[in-house]
């Protein structure tokens, strides 16, 4: 694994790729320039990380990401790859002035919202602190900064469907520069990962088990030839992903 200092943001998302990434550039392309004739400024999140934000990690350290990946393991171990279809182009907030360009998901969000579910129980279980409540996912597409004239939503739906099959720890930290940059920690196929045959387990078993499991990861990190890390080239992106606007209002 990758070897930085503690992130400054890091949240569990089920990244896009394929085809959909262009139409979602088209998106972005015409956010952009309706935005640009306002005279507002906009930011475009970086292709590598366009996704559907899950679960928000806060600021975590970089030893707890290794709990994190345990937890994950835990949660998707007999995940079936399911789809997703993408629908409307929405701005957050829906009243006044917007602040993030969004596009939700119309088709498949049960099976996200199960996910998310069974995620957060198993990272409550690791020490995670993870927030409660409504949840609406989306891919967040852009950020509007400055003031400006009220922006209007393009009137068109997106209308395709991805296929979740794994789940990606994406990372925010600063470059050399102080520049903001998103990095994938990882991401794990749900067809990866398989179960394993435990006889259920009392609370004191099972926090014994999670300690010595992430006791062999951190020991085992220190020994690993470290592959060369994935930078999502983006500046000034700090606060594009807001995972924290995943909750209804």
């Amino acid at each position: 694994m990758d070897n930085f200092e503690d992130p400054s943001r890091a949240f569990l998302a089920a990244r896009i790729d394929g085809e959909l990434l262009s139409q979602i550039g088209e998106v972005q392309r015409v956010v952009y320039e309706q935005v640009s004739d306002e005279g507002r400024k906009v930011q475009s999140l970086p292709k590598d990380a366009l996704s559907i934000p899950i679960i928000d990690l806060g600021a975590p350290t970089t030893e707890s990401l290794e709990a994190a990946q345990l937890a994950v393991d835990r949660a998707i171990t007999g995940q079936e790859s399911f789809s997703v279809t993408l629908g409307e182009i929405e701005r957050w907030p829906s009243e006044g002035e917007a602040a993030l360009i969004q596009i939700s998901a119309a088709d498949g969000t049960d099976a996200l919202c199960a996910l998310r579910e069974r995620l957060s129980e198993h990272l409550s279980g690791y020490g995670f602190a993870v927030r409660e409540g409504a949840w609406r996912p989306h891919v967040p597409v852009s950020r509007l900064k400055g003031e400006g004239p009220d922006f209007e939503v393009p009137n068109a739906n997106v209308d395709a469907t991805m296929t979740v099959s794994s789940l990606a720890l994406l990372v925010q930290d600063e470059d050399r520069r102080g520049r903001s940059r998103f990095l994938v920690k990882w991401e794990r196929d749900f067809a990866s990962v398989t179960a394993a045959t435990e006889p259920e387990q009392n609370d004191d078993e099972l926090r014994s088990e999670i300690a010595a499991q992430l006791e062999a990861r951190l020991k085992e990190r220190t020994t690993l030839v470290r592959p060369p890390r994935r930078k999502l080239r983006a500046k000034d992106m700090k606060d594009t992903i807001d995972v924290d606007m995943d909750a209804d209002e």
